[in-house]
């Protein structure tokens, strides 16, 4: 019998918290892992009592992991509602409910746009992030790099700050 389990942590727990467990969780070879690390993480919206969001999360066909904003080591107690819906969700359901008021819980479009579309550098992929086009670089794609060769020196000029990005 296959019972379906959630993984939760607040993103505020520095031991055992999101940033610990997701490194943890990255390190495991399970089936379908390329599949989970490549979605995006849909927005969990609490229901009760007031609609607000309560997490973010992926899901495989074994476990859902969940990450509670504002919240630490004591999740039920940082984030008492988040808590009660997500439990209730697996009580009732054995799985994570998309609670948003318009039915939608995906956020790769809006990722995609805030990203400006990749600058017009690069491509969306299906998990909201760019892949940038050769000569380009950032999470938007909007930084050009140069491409140094052996031999090649450039001689570059600011006034104030600016950033540059060479590749080799």
């Amino acid at each position: 019998m296959e019972s379906p389990f959630l993984l939760y942590a607040g993103e505020f727990d520095s031991q055992d918290g999101a940033k610990t467990q997701e490194a943890w969780l990255r390190g495991m070879e399970f089936e379908g892992s390329r599949e989970f690390w490549s979605q995006s993480r849909q927005v969990y919206w609490n229901s009760n009592p007031t609609t607000a969001v309560g997490g973010y999360w992926r899901e495989s066909p074994y476990f859902t992991f969940l990450t509670v904003p504002k919240a630490g080591h004591f999740v039920p107690n940082n984030n008492y509602w988040a808590s009660w819906n997500f439990l209730n969700d697996y009580i009732q359901h054995q799985a994570l409910q998309c609670h948003a008021a318009d039915g939608n819980c995906e956020t790769t479009t809006t990722k995609c746009t805030y990203m400006n579309n990749c600058s017009s550098h690069g491509t969306c992929q299906t998990n909201g992030t760019c892949a940038c086009e050769n000569g380009w670089k950032g999470a938007d794609c909007a930084t050009a790099t140069t491409d140094l060769v052996d031999g090649d020196f450039k001689i570059l000029q600011s006034y104030g700050p600016k950033y540059w990005s060479f590749t080799k």
